[in-house]
Parts: C-alpha cells; structure tokens; sequence
C-alpha cells in the first residue's frame, strides 16, 4: 500500500485536477452552487449574503469545495473511474455527485458516523463510509448514464429527493423476503462490531436505498 506521503500528494493532485476543471467549465456560474460558497464562510457572515456573492475568489471557491467534497468522500480514483466508464467529463461528473450527494443527505450520515469518532473502532468507522461511498458510485453512475442527461441542479436535486425520502423511511418495504434477510444480517454485524441499531439500519439499507 501507499505511505501516507505518497498518499497525501495524490489526494492533492487528484484535488487540484478537478478544481482545475471545474474552474474551466460553468458549474461555479450555477445558482444552485451558491450555497457552497456561503457556506464556506462563518455563520456570523451569511447575513452579508449579497458581499458574499461579489466576492473575487467566488467561482475559485465554489470548485475548491465541491472538488474538497468529491475526493473527500469517493476518493482519489473515483472521478477517473466514472469518466473511464462512462465517458463523462470531470464536471459532469462533479455535478452527478453533488446531486447524489444531496439527494441521499451525505452530510447527516458522515455527521452521524463522525459523532462515533472514539467510541467505536476506527476502522469500523471507515466501513461506515465506504458504505455511503458504495451508494455513491452506483447513483452517479446511473445519472451519468442517463439520456437525457443532468439539467439544472435545482431540479434535479427536487426531482429525486422526495422519492428517495419516502423508500428511506421504510428502507424494507419493497425488499424480497431474501433482501430483509440480507439487510437484518447487515445490521446485525454492524451492531457487533458496537455501531448503534439507528445508525446500524441505515449503514445496512444504503445500498438498498439505491436499488429501489
């Protein structure tokens, strides 16, 4: 395996890759995006939200935090492999993502998995992860391959978000006697390994989430 060194420097440049095209491409011009660039600042600034949109580095940092958020949690191999494998551009694949990302609330569940920080092992924690990125990879793929392609992300966030909400909920519900058996063995070794049962189900059901 690679040092952390060695790791770290790839990390930087697979980084410094995508923002470079993300810089090249409209997707820091987007309304949706605008978030990201107020949320890059403290609380306490959000209510100069007019300064904020005027800022100098605003585009320079809109793609610093979504190429930040792209590597962070799918790693550095994962924009090359979903270009490879479908022929989509960097942006494309930095615009799947974050619709992926919100549809599914990757914020919550890393805030979830990351309040566990000493209280389970670390490399339980990782599994957690690759639990949400294993969701990932299939969702973006899926939009990357879709005709037509992705719109505007405001309504294409708005166009998955309420049905994946409701199949969340009862995650089983449209899973075959096999499948709930799957899942209840997921969460079982979860809870094994000292995840608690709320967070445990919804590790288990990510994937499912997806397939149905």
């Amino acid at each position: 395996g690679l040092t952390s060194p060695e790791l770290a420097v790839l990390v930087a440049y697979a980084k410094l890759a995508l923002k470079d095209a993300l810089l090249a491409s409209d997707l820091p011009d987007e309304p949706w995006f605008e978030r990201e660039l107020v949320d890059y600042f403290p609380a306490a600034l959000h209510r100069f939200g007019e300064a904020v949109a005027r800022h100098p580095l605003r585009r320079e940092i809109i793609a610093n935090r979504i190429a930040n958020s792209l590597v962070n949690r799918g790693g550095i191999t994962f924009a090359h492999r979903a270009m490879e494998e479908t022929g989509a551009s960097l942006a494309e694949v930095a615009r799947a993502y974050v619709v992926a990302r919100e549809v599914f609330d990757q914020r919550e569940y890393v805030l979830a998995v990351e309040a566990h920080d000493g209280r389970v092992p670390t490399a339980v924690q990782n599994d957690l992860f690759l639990e949400f990125r294993r969701l990932l990879e299939r969702a973006v793929w899926h939009l990357l391959e879709r005709k037509p392609g992705l719109g505007q992300m405001a309504a294409e966030i708005d166009r998955y978000s309420d049905g994946v909400a409701r199949l969340r909920a009862d995650g089983t519900a449209l899973l075959t006697e096999r499948g709930r058996e799957r899942f209840r063995q997921r969460v079982a070794e979860h809870e094994a390994r000292g995840v608690p049962t709320d967070l445990a189900g919804e590790a288990a059901g990510l994937v499912d989430a997806y397939d149905s």
